[in-house]
């Protein structure tokens, strides 16, 4: 289906959007996508980290939040798969965030999750594994803008996720 396709010709729109703006990019962009683009066949293929239901576009404006208190409720999951859980985070925090507001919570947010994630009865998934799981996501969250881009959307709508996204890779490491 579709999303198997469009996860097979990410790497080369990535080196396609390299191509033609490479030279308006930063330093810190262009190396955040050279390294999804290299750990592209990685990263996107199945591998032996857990996976999950993922609503694959989780964000502020598809959640319902009663005013009453009570459990949020996620709306549109056109965009649902079969993924890592730390797609969500991605789409959430690193994509959205202001990289300063990111810097301050994403810590706390991650150790929440993880806790709630232990409380639920996940078991044998240390912490360190899902900052793993966390970097590797963003790696694959970058092609987000960048399949914007190939679509032609303007920059109003990618330029903010691409450099929000590359900023969480390099405040994350290198390490994949």
């Amino acid at each position: 289906p579709a999303w198997f396709a469009r996860r097979a010709r990410a790497a080369d729109d990535a080196c396609a959007l390299l191509a033609e703006l490479g030279g308006y990019l930063s330093a810190g962009i262009r190396a955040a996508l050279a390294a999804a683009t290299e750990a592209w066949p990685e990263i996107a293929a199945d591998g032996p980290w857990p996976v999950t239901v993922v609503h694959g576009d989780a964000h502020a404006w598809n959640c319902l939040t009663p005013t009453a208190g009570g459990p949020a409720v996620l709306l549109d999951w056109e965009a649902w798969s079969i993924e890592p859980a730390a797609t969500d985070l991605t789409a959430l925090i690193a994509m959205r965030f202001d990289p300063q507001l990111r810097r301050e919570l994403e810590p706390d947010l991650l150790a929440a999750y993880h806790d709630r994630l232990v409380a639920a009865g996940v078991a044998n998934y240390p912490r360190d594994a899902l900052q793993a799981d966390y970097r590797r996501a963003i790696l694959r969250r970058l092609m987000t803008p960048v399949a914007q881009w190939k679509r032609g959307a303007g920059p109003e709508q990618w330029w903010n996720n691409l450099s929000r996204v590359a900023q969480a890779w390099e405040d994350n490491g290198t390490a994949r």
